[in-house]
């Protein structure tokens, strides 16, 4: 293999390893506003209803 060859390999890996690890943390995030905003709307209908 020449170094050209394994270098780009090198970097497909490596732009791949960080599109992965982003779209795992977007997830995360996304699921952490979900459940905050869930929440915060059972705060809002417990204090409207007391």
């Amino acid at each position: 293999m020449k170094f050209r060859e394994a270098y780009e390999e090198f970097i497909l890996h490596f732009i791949n390893k960080i599109r992965v690890g982003l779209e795992e943390t977007l997830k995360k995030a996304i699921q952490t506003a979900r459940v905050s905003a869930e929440e915060e709307e059972g705060v809002e209908y417990i204090t409207l209803k007391e």
